[in-house]
């Protein structure tokens, strides 16, 4: 499960808190990544002690570029 899709623009977000620092939660994290990749819809991540609205989109905005 993922935190934000929009298959129009190829775009998921997962907002990786603390528990993202888990062992068990890395290794899902790389399995999920790999399965959206083999799909074409790789995964943005943001770690959530980062997040502000500003960082938010440049960071959606390169990726947005990127996917074009």
């Amino acid at each position: 499960i993922v935190d934000f899709v929009c298959f129009d623009k190829k775009l998921i977000i997962e907002l990786d808190g603390s528990v993202h620092n888990f062992a068990s939660r890395q290794k899902r994290d790389k399995f999920i990544n790999d399965l959206m990749r083999v799909v074409d819809l790789p995964i943005l991540h943001l770690k959530t002690e980062n997040l502000d609205r500003e960082f938010i989109r440049n960071e959606v905005n390169k990726k947005l570029i990127k996917n074009k």
